[in-house]
């Protein structure tokens, strides 16, 4: 897929908001600390549920950004590599029925042409790396 002018920019925007510590890379500890700022900024401290659960859920973020899109195995996403596995389909949407409760998008870390791929062996491809 062309990533068009328009596009290009909302990426780099949202990467610049994923990089809480603007050196350049999206890591783990940038969903770390948007984390534990999200916790504080609610009122819920460091053993809260609610916190934990926060926490939970932008490490899983995290995990699947960096299979999708790490595609020199760093350990870190650069804007380039993140507008690359946007670019290859790794981001897009696809429709799905969770346990019959009607339909509603989610995101999908697949990239198009790995779905022949994902359905055979139960793994993605996307980024060319096998997840």
């Amino acid at each position: 897929m062309e990533v068009s002018t328009f596009l290009a920019r909302k990426l780099a925007r949202r990467f610049r908001t994923y990089d809480t510590d603007g050196d350049g890379y999206v890591d783990r500890a940038d969903f770390e600390r948007a984390a534990r700022q999200l916790g504080e900024e609610f009122g819920h401290g460091p053993d809260s549920p609610a916190r934990r659960r926060v926490e939970e859920l932008c490490l899983g973020v995290w995990e699947r950004l960096v299979r999708a899109a790490d595609t020199d195995g760093d350990g870190r996403v650069d804007e380039a590599e993140y507008a690359a596995a946007f670019a290859a389909g790794c981001w897009r949407r696809r429709r799905t029925s969770p346990r019959g409760t009607g339909s509603s998008w989610r995101r999908s870390w697949r990239s198009p042409t790995s779905t022949a791929t994902a359905r055979s062996t139960g793994r993605s491809t996307c980024a060319g790396r096998a997840h």
